[in-house]
Order: structure tokens, then sequence, then C-alpha cells
């Protein structure tokens, strides 16, 4: 279990580094470890997002989709304003199979799409 000022002090951090204009929807929130709303999740998964982009892509005009399975496995499915994915693939996944997804998870998913978004605007 992740303690409650460890979780509002990422969550703060994510907060103020989230771009305003992005959209996010969360499915099983309820599936992770530690105790959080699906609105916590976005804030987590924007803010770490942002941070992995810097200054390649600000990341404004995305719309996120973050899917928990209750198999351990979270997908993100992000797109643009004109619906086009901005990772080489349809989605990016994180599979944790040992034991119960977890925040750290959701940043590192963050993460890993940061990579991809960052391999297909250098493909472009």
């Amino acid at each position: 279990m992740v303690p409650a000022s460890i979780l509002a002090a990422s969550l703060q951090s994510a907060c103020m580094t989230s771009p305003p204009d992005q959209t996010c929807e969360v499915q099983g929130s309820h599936y992770l470890e530690a105790n959080i709303t699906d609105e916590q999740v976005c804030e987590l998964f924007q803010g770490h997002l942002s941070s992995a982009l810097g200054d390649v892509n600000n990341g404004k005009n995305l719309s996120i989709s973050l899917k928990i399975l209750k198999s351990g496995t979270i997908d993100a499915y992000v797109t643009n304003d004109s619906g086009a994915s901005v990772t080489p693939h349809g989605s990016v996944s994180i599979d944790v199979m040992d034991r119960a997804l977890e925040i750290g998870d959701v940043e590192r998913l963050a993460q890993a799409v940061a990579q991809a978004m960052t391999m297909q605007i250098n493909q472009s």
C-alpha cells in the first residue's frame, strides 16, 4: 500500500505539470493497490507524460484512455486532436504478473507512452 503522503506528493507534482487541454478517461482504477480515483490516475499519468516528453511535444490536444484490468494490465490509448494515434502502435501496455498493480506502474506507463510518442515524432 502506498503511504498517503507519497501519493499526495506524486499527485501534486503531476497536477502542476499536466497540460490543461488534454482529455483523459480511466476504466478500472479500483484494480490499483492504492485507494485512488479515476481523476487522480489521469492527473498522475498526464503529469508524468508531460514531464517525460519535455520539449519534444508539449502534450497538448491529446485524448488519453487508460484501461486497468484485474489481470494486471494497464493499456494506454493516446490520440491527437484529429483522432490519430500518437504512438507507432495503437496502444502501449504494461503487464504485471507477480503483484498487484501500483501507482508506479501508471508512472512507468506514462514514460513508455512518451518514448513511443518520441519515436513516432522522430519517424515523421
